[in-house]
């Protein structure tokens, strides 16, 4: 999963690996720890809402306390 010490280039990690980083990601946020949701369509946008505040977190670098206090 990670490179040697001489390797250069690009690590390709295993489908497993992504959808477990991507869930880990979603559950720092409260709602989506447990489904509370009544429809599939407010579950989806809650999910949508937690992956767009994910990306722009990376993209300016920021970070806001989560609901456990941490960062």
């Amino acid at each position: 999963m990670y490179p040697s010490a001489g390797f250069a280039g690009i690590v390709h990690l295993s489908p497993s690996v992504v959808v477990e980083r991507s869930i880990g990601w979603t559950v720092l946020h409260r709602r989506l720890v447990r489904d509370y949701e009544t429809l599939t369509t407010s579950s989806e946008a809650m999910i949508h809402i937690a992956s767009i505040e994910n990306l722009a977190k990376r993209i300016t670098g920021e970070t806001t306390p989560t609901w456990r206090g941490t960062y």
